[in-house]
């Protein structure tokens, strides 16, 4: 894989990963019944990922900017690999209808997946810089661009 989607790759993972932790922490002060101590340090934390998630926001809106201006073809390739990712998902179809008619994790895991992918053709477009990709639906999405990173990654 060419360096450069590696490096937006790993500026959006980046985000992810800020963005995730702070979700976590929301989490953990709804459901975990912290107490004084514990929920002061978890929203100290909180706030330190969302300054980080904002920081990796704004160095992968200027790098991606640059690649735009410079290597559009690199974009397009990396947009291609995530876009390639969600068509696979979307080709399962949405599985059997349950018979409650309540939606199932399939259905949902599709409407996903194509709301991930309409983001992603916005970022070719250029109208947004950032897709978070649904680990509790896409969970093989994110853990298959994790590890291509992991794999491909210099040094």
């Amino acid at each position: 894989m060419d360096e450069r989607i590696i490096e937006l790759e790993i500026l959006r993972q980046r985000v992810q990963a800020a963005e995730s932790a702070q979700g976590q922490l929301a989490d953990y002060l709804d459901h975990g019944h912290p107490d004084a101590g514990q929920e002061r340090s978890a929203l100290e934390d909180m706030a330190r990922f969302r300054e980080q998630a904002a920081l990796h926001r704004e160095t992968l809106s200027a790098h991606l900017a640059g690649m735009r201006g410079k290597f559009p073809q690199v974009v397009a390739e990396w947009v291609g690999w995530h876009a390639s990712i969600c068509l696979r998902i979307l080709e399962e179809g949405p599985g059997a209808v349950n018979p409650d008619g309540y939606v199932t994790d399939q259905q949902v895991r599709q409407h996903v997946a194509k709301e991930t992918l309409e983001d992603w053709q916005k970022v070719l477009i250029g109208l947004q810089d950032y897709v978070s990709i649904n680990d509790a639906f896409l969970n093989d999405y994110d853990l298959e661009v994790r590890r291509a990173i992991e794999n491909d990654a210099p040094g």
